[in-house]
């Protein structure tokens, strides 16, 4: 009879052991997701931040003369774009290339 006591006295204490590292385990994940959202939320602003010290080139279509606009400029979206630097945007600007009226990308460049 005394060994069932000193058993149930040790699963008892299992028992509060696994609830506990639960508990632990749980408060880990919420850590980790946070921290994902952390880091996503950093590079969604870094890359928005990249876009908007970036310059990107709307294409010339049906007519229209390409545009050149800010990296961050709502007008033009394009599936695959890729940015410019500051100097590739100038030279765009000096080789005769339109600039949106709207984001005015050249007010960055001159100057």
């Amino acid at each position: 009879m005394n060994d069932i006591g000193a058993l149930e006295e040790q699963l008892e204490k299992r028992r509060a052991v696994e609830k506990w590292l639960g508990w632990a385990y749980r408060q880990q994940q919420q850590r980790v997701r946070e921290l994902e959202q952390q880091i996503d939320a950093q590079r969604r602003r870094a890359e928005k931040a990249r876009r908007e010290r970036s310059w990107k080139i709307q294409p010339e279509r049906a007519g229209r003369p390409a545009v050149l606009h800010r990296g961050g400029c709502a007008l033009h979206k394009a599936e695959l774009e890729s940015l410019l630097t500051r100097e590739e945007a100038l030279i765009a600007l000096e080789d005769g290339l339109e600039a949106c009226e709207i984001c005015a990308p050249e007010a960055d460049l001159r100057g």
